[in-house]
């Protein structure tokens, strides 16, 4: 069956979402956008040679979307790009954290056109995504940006991102440096996020300190 996707949709929200988060704490940097005609290694073999089980029509894709860097650069330290999780990196001569079976699962189908949630699962069951909420690509992404808007889900610091509710401190921070307007200043608020949990993490150092003291004689 003829793949009933957009290629170029799905490149163009991905794309988006990626710019959508450089907004809010992504170094802009460590985007690696695709060249004209796409990255050239990516090819049917190599993208084989990973044992993801992949046919031609997703390598296409793969060659044509863009990546989270992943590089000595950057200290080999993965990017996140929605709750604890990272993007692959496979446009370097190294590819590190292949994906595993210790993640949540999401199901891009081609012929279909759509994204949907996997939940975990032990019987092999092929159909199993179909009981499950499906998603357009504009629906999954839309939704992804909608949740770090109202806090849902919340960078803590420049690489991770966790689900969160909309009072925490580190929401709080967001909104004091005016996230969403023209006044924010991203490396100012990451800068004040970092110092929020280096003093977290000083008094927790403290108090389990005061713990291990030695009671003092009768």
């Amino acid at each position: 069956m003829k793949p009933s996707y957009s290629r170029y949709e799905l490149v163009s929200e991905l794309t988006s979402d990626y710019d959508f988060l450089t907004q809010l704490y992504l170094p802009p940097e460590v985007i690696q956008y695709p060249h004209k005609g796409g990255c050239k290694h990516l090819t049917p073999e190599f993208v084989n040679s990973l044992c993801l089980g992949k046919d031609d029509t997703v390598a296409g894709l793969m060659k044509h979307i863009p990546y989270i860097r992943r590089t000595k650069e950057d200290d080999w330290n993965p990017w996140m790009v929605y709750e604890s999780a990272t993007a692959v990196d496979i446009t370097g001569d190294l590819v590190l954290s292949l994906p595993t079976k210790y993640a949540d699962e999401f199901l891009f189908e081609p012929e279909e056109g759509n994204i949907s949630d996997i939940p975990p699962h032990q019987a092999p069951d092929e159909e199993a995504w179909r009981r499950c909420e499906i998603y357009t690509f504009y629906e999954f992404f839309s939704m992804a940006k909608e949740k770090f808007r109202k806090f849902e889900m919340t960078a803590l610091n420049r690489e991770h991102v966790h689900c969160t509710s909309p009072d925490t401190p580190q929401a709080q921070i967001y909104r004091e440096e005016g996230v969403f307007t023209e006044q924010y200043n991203r490396e100012r608020c990451m800068d004040r996020l970092d110092e929020y949990q280096e003093q977290k993490d000083r008094k927790i150092r403290q108090a389990r300190e005061e713990e291990e003291l030695p009671m003092p004689p009768p």
